[in-house]
């Protein structure tokens, strides 16, 4: 039976996910796949590029890592990244190249990852809670004013128990029940979310709606780190005194 020839790289995907945001790992997990075409050619390397901007990525400079040719005529290849430490908060670009037995070289599309916050010392602001334990669903708001054109903007929201984002009326949130739960003495989850076009210059209104789950007193940590397209950036944060809470409809929420 003949080899068969690889065409082209696919499911490119970083901690299975593609082109993730938020991602909290020093040396994430890095995936691809490749299609299978005619017959009569074999994988003989691959090498993987990581880059620190788009332009990098395009002229193939692998600035944050290179892993320099690797062996292998595996279709299917995890590896995970070894290159210079990844900094909180911050959008990679990588993008694999494959090279046959005849010399013929192949590079997959560019994909990317960005990381969230890395390091604890990183989150600020404080936990929000009630008072006293509460069945329902709380809802907690604030108004902020911005007053320049948003280039980005990236909440970052922790829950014990499970939380939902609203901006400006508009629920963030792709799933039910997130953060996922845990042992909340030893190790807290939290969601990342591109709000880039949900904020507006000038008055915004920024929700969270808190559920207890597991949780006998819930609590959240919000952070949104905006970046201006005069490069000057302003956080908003769970705080006490700037936010208003009262009981929703929904009196009862527990799992």
């Amino acid at each position: 039976m003949g080899c068969i020839m690889y065409i082209s790289i696919l499911n490119m995907k970083c901690e299975g996910l593609v082109n993730p945001l938020g991602i909290d790992n020093f040396q994430p997990r890095l995936s691809w796949k490749i299609s299978q075409g005619q017959r009569g050619l074999k994988q003989d390397s691959y090498r993987v590029i990581v880059s620190t901007d788009l332009d990098k990525a395009k002229n193939k400079i692998g600035d944050a890592y290179d892993s320099g040719v690797i062996r292998s005529c595996d279709p299917f290849c995890y590896y995970n990244y070894k290159g210079e430490p990844l900094q909180s908060a911050t959008k990679y670009y990588w993008q694999v190249e494959l090279a046959f037995q005849n010399g013929e070289i192949i590079f997959s599309d560019i994909a990317s990852f960005e990381t969230g916050l890395l390091h604890p010392d990183l989150w600020q602001g404080r936990w929000l809670g009630t008072p006293t334990s509460n069945p329902g669903v709380i809802l907690f708001r604030k108004t902020q004013q911005l007053g320049k054109k948003i280039a980005s903007a990236r909440a970052y929201l922790a829950a014990e128990g499970f939380a939902e984002l609203w901006i400006n009326g508009t629920r963030l949130n792709t799933g039910v029940l997130e953060p996922i739960n845990s042992d909340y003495n030893k190790q807290v989850y939290y969601l990342t979310f591109d709000i880039t076009k949900n904020l507006q210059t000038g008055n915004n209104a920024i929700g969270v709606a808190l559920n207890p789950g597991w949780s006998a007193h819930p609590k959240f940590l919000l952070q949104i780190n905006v970046t201006f397209t005069d490069n000057t950036t302003q956080s908003i944060v769970s705080e006490f005194g700037d936010w208003v809470f009262i009981s929703s409809p929904i009196t009862l929420a527990t799992l």
